[in-house]
């Protein structure tokens, strides 16, 4: 893409500064005129200004690629972070009821432990996991009850 712009560029080069000469030319005072005059005769300043404006275009445009690099970036770890808290909540959740029932079938817990222990917790999980979720989606109302 790049490539493509900066083959462009000399073609584009003396269109911007037939543009940029007709507008200050516009607006600016009489002295000003004939300065600019006077500095798009001189062939070597007008091929000057036009590698300036080149550099200029390739600088911008290396930048807006640097830009879009970094937001694709972004845009992948943004991915991974989505990612982690379901897995830490459902990891964490399965081995603590697998731990509960490996208690339960060797007689380490009893029933009525693995019903009074597993109950509140599994509870608190879910609770938090799409408490979380109805307050993301519309915040004023997390504050407001």
């Amino acid at each position: 893409m790049l490539q493509a712009i900066l083959s462009l560029a000399p073609m584009v080069a003396p269109a911007l500064m037939n543009v940029f000469k007709k507008k200050v030319k516009e607006k600016a005072p009489e002295e000003v005129k004939e300065v600019i005059d006077d500095l798009f005769k001189n062939q070597e300043i007008e091929a000057e200004l036009s590698k300036e404006l080149m550099n200029v275009i390739t600088t911008y445009n290396e930048q807006i690629l640097k830009e879009l690099e970094i937001r694709e970036r972004s845009k992948t770890i943004d991915k991974f972070t989505r990612l982690v808290r379901p897995v830490l909540t459902f990891g964490i959740t399965g081995m603590f009821n697998i731990t509960l029932l490996v208690g339960l079938f060797t007689g380490k817990v009893s029933f009525q432990e693995y019903l009074t222990t597993l109950a509140p917790i599994n509870s608190m999980l879910i609770g938090f996991w799409f408490g979380e979720r109805s307050a993301l989606k519309d915040p004023r109302k997390a504050l407001t009850n």
